[in-house]
């Protein structure tokens, strides 16, 4: 009986928009009595649908198919792989959860009750899930000293979906971002106490004050697809997608079908992903309060305090392998996150050794590029971990001794060199050259960056 409702639901819905009809033919749709509520992944060269039939049978029709099209959006903004990101970068799955649904939820009539809005945590409508998680970050946990206290073993997320609100039907997103994790280096610049801080405990406490997590939408089976099934899902579902997307006109609001293009490009403009990964490495430090309350709800809610600065190394390889055009890439780039996003930054230049160290605006101001020979990894690591290797390169280089620490790491290289000896915990996001893949072994979050044309 159940089973036959949600197959009824399925073809209803398809009826009402043809467009999807592609999509939902790719996806095996099966019941699971451990999954909350319904949820979409990708497995074994296979998309799969699941739903909890308890679930199903206390929903109103029109409720169910409302969910069901929230599933198939999730696909078709690519929601998996762009969650899959977030989350090996470090950020929070229920975090990202929220995000996810809000950001679907909002174009979707006639969802439940519980289900979540962008104003169900004081978002403004029309984010998407990359602005959306950004937005969650800055209200409630941009103040805190650790935005995720990471442990061997310690277990993150559920399983399950949805959530929702809104005047239209559908959704778009577009943009990626990272975080990571870093221990302090030598006794340098802060401490790693958890006074103030918000560890994995209060985070929890804090997300369950704000969301109902079994019914906000937790994705946890996407987590674990591997990057070779992100790939062939990707190929498989991408002309499903696209040809859905081109059958929308009419029947979607505002940019959709452009949104939906935007989240099936591979690369990534490398403005978000180091926007983000700055965003997360200032969080893990921020001083953290409790005193401000949300009188809606009544909860207490983190207050803001008065955080230290954050200043990221960019490292450029300019070895003999990296283009001109990768190498002015770096400059335009450099131009735009110290002038527009004003980020603290530092540029290191190297091939085989460490070549200048500039300021992010004197570099773009200087436009010169040192080096071009071959490339050492192990020198730039080693300026990051051992103090007195940096204090070494400083005085070489004119810089006063006392120099300020890093709290982040991010190197554009197009990784053709031997993996470094790493000997120290460090937020370390790498931007490689289309194709490239940073050095096997090496720690820290990948990420393929998007060169543009410039002719």
């Amino acid at each position: 009986m159940v089973n036959e409702k949600f197959e009824s639901a399925v073809t209803n819905l398809i009826n009402e928009k043809p467009y999807l009809i592609g999509i939902s033919q790719l996806i095996t749709k099966l019941p699971a009595s451990n999954v909350p509520t319904l949820c979409v992944t990708f497995y074994a060269s296979s998309y799969f649908m699941f739903y909890n039939e308890e679930f199903v049978a206390n929903l109103e029709f029109e409720e169910l198919k409302t969910i069901l099209l929230h599933e198939f959006m999730h696909i078709m903004l690519n929601h998996m792989q762009r969650y899959k990101k977030f989350y090996d970068a470090g950020i929070s799955p229920d975090v990202l959860n929220i995000a996810c649904d809000a950001a679907i939820n909002q174009y979707l009539k006639n969802m439940p009750s519980w289900a979540i809005y962008p104003g169900t945590f004081g978002g403004p409508e029309g984010y998407t899930f990359e602005q959306y998680t950004d937005f969650i970050i800055n209200k409630f946990f941009n103040n805190v000293k650790k935005l995720t206290k990471k442990k061997k073993g310690s277990p993150v997320g559920q399983s399950g979906t949805t959530g929702g609100q809104g005047e239209g039907d559908e959704e778009g997103d577009s943009s990626t971002g990272g975080q990571g994790d870093q221990e302090p280096e030598d006794g340098e610049g802060q401490g790693d106490s958890d006074e103030g801080g918000l560890t994995k405990d209060t985070q929890d406490q804090l997300l369950d004050d704000l969301f109902d997590k079994d019914n906000c939408g937790s994705h946890e089976l996407w987590k674990d697809i591997t990057e070779d099934e992100a790939e062939t899902a990707k190929e498989l579902m991408k002309a499903a997608v696209q040809q859905a997307a081109n059958k929308m006109a009419g029947n979607m609001p505002g940019n959709l079908i452009q949104q939906i293009a935007v989240a099936w490009e591979e690369p990534i403009n490398w403005k978000g992903a180091i926007k983000y990964f700055y965003n997360s490495v200032r969080a893990s430090f921020r001083e953290y309060s409790r005193s401000i309350r949300d009188r809606r709800r009544g909860l207490a809610v983190p207050g803001a305090k008065k955080g230290e600065s954050c200043r990221l190394l960019i490292a450029t390889d300019n070895s003999g392998s990296m283009s001109d055009a990768d190498l002015n890439h770096v400059l335009s780039e450099c131009r735009f996150l110290g002038k527009n996003l004003k980020i603290e930054a530092d540029v290191l230049q190297f091939d085989y050794d460490i070549q200048n160290l500039s300021s992010i605006n004197r570099f773009v101001a200087e436009k010169k590029f040192m080096g071009r020979g071959g490339t050492n990894f192990q020198v730039v690591f080693d300026f990051m971990q051992d103090r007195n290797f940096r204090l070494k390169i400083l005085r070489e280089l004119g810089h006063p001794a006392k120099f300020k620490r890093y709290d982040g790491f991010v190197i554009y290289t197009d990784g053709c060199a031997p993996a470094p000896v790493i000997k120290k915990h460090m937020k370390i996001l790498w931007l490689l050259t289309p194709g490239s893949k940073k050095p096997e072994g090496s720690p820290g979050r990948e990420q393929e960056v998007k060169i543009p044309n410039h002719n």
